[in-house]
């Protein structure tokens, strides 16, 4: 049997409740902690032109100055 998956639709919908009801989706742990049991933080290139991880992206725009959406 293949593995299920959420739609779109339904990603979207429990998107829109964790933020309505401020339920983070990194728990106890910072964002950072949090995604780096799931992906290689170093090895994933990031958004901005100074920082060469994203690991350093989302410690700067998540822990340090907090200028991204949580979502």
């Amino acid at each position: 049997m293949p593995p299920q998956q959420l739609t779109v639709v339904t990603r979207q919908r429990l998107l829109d409740l964790l933020i309505v009801e401020q339920v983070w989706w990194w728990g106890d742990l910072d964002e950072v902690r949090f995604l780096e049991r799931l992906y290689d933080l170093d090895a994933l290139e990031c958004d901005g032109f100074r920082r060469l991880a994203a690991r350093e992206d989302i410690t700067q725009h998540c822990l340090s100055n907090d200028d991204w959406p949580p979502e």
